[in-house]
């Protein structure tokens, strides 16, 4: 491995660290001695590759942002149609438990969000590229006659971003076990502004979802088995 590439690989393993340690710690009392235990350093090998706390916490907050809307949009476009193209959306916008680790970034990196305007644009940039992905989709839908919009499609991505924001929070709060609910609740949105049923779209996407977690991730098969259908 060369010299670059093995920088870059500590710095990853580092940004891990940080992340686990603001997941159990969160970002207002966080020390490099925290992260460094993390990561099994001494916390002058974290000073080698970050130039203090806040640039390692900045980053770690960085990745996770653009790791989640990766996800997403990558979810969303492995589908043509554009009903379980809104569903695979909303599915993989909510955190699959309390151990979504870019999630709790997203909810725990506030403090720093706040005292950083590069995070803060960035944090921004999230929202409009989620607002932006739902808005392709159910402008696609509508013109092609699968989806007749209650509202401008603007009205509605921005509600669903929010939406999303609020039951998000819920879940990172505790309230794992009631994810199916706030799936539910934001499709059955989703279905009033598109005129459209997406219940049974939204069954079958759980369905293949738990097709995948019997092999798959752990946190694949806690969103899999917290939003099955109840029998």
């Amino acid at each position: 491995m060369g010299r670059k590439a093995s920088h870059e690989k500590r710095r990853s393993e580092l940004r891990h660290a940080a992340a686990r340690a603001i997941a159990s710690r969160g970002t207002t009392g966080i020390s490099l001695r925290d992260i460094a235990q993390e990561a099994n350093v001494a916390p002058s090998s974290v000073l080698y590759y970050y130039r203090d706390l806040d640039e390692l916490v900045g980053d770690a907050i960085q990745h996770a942002i653009e790791r989640f809307y990766d996800r997403r949009h990558e979810t969303a476009q492995r589908h043509d149609d554009p009903r379980e193209q809104l569903v695979a959306a909303i599915v993989s916008g909510l955190p699959t438990g309390t151990d979504d680790l870019d999630v709790l970034l997203l909810y725990l990196g506030i403090p720093v969000i706040r005292r950083s305007s590069a995070i803060a644009a960035l944090a921004r940039s999230l929202t409009l590229r989620q607002r932006s992905l739902y808005r392709g989709i159910l402008d696609v839908g509508a013109a092609r006659g699968v989806f007749k919009l209650a509202d401008v499609a603007a009205t509605i991505a921005t509600n669903l971003v929010a939406l999303e924001d609020a039951y998000g929070l819920y879940v990172i709060n505790g309230s794992e076990d009631r994810i199916r609910d706030y799936v539910g609740f934001t499709v059955s949105y989703a279905s009033t502004s598109t005129s459209c049923d997406l219940g049974p779209v939204l069954a079958r996407t759980l369905a293949g979802a738990a097709d995948v977690a019997r092999e798959g991730p752990v946190g694949a098969a806690s969103l899999a088995s917290a939003t099955a259908p109840s029998a």
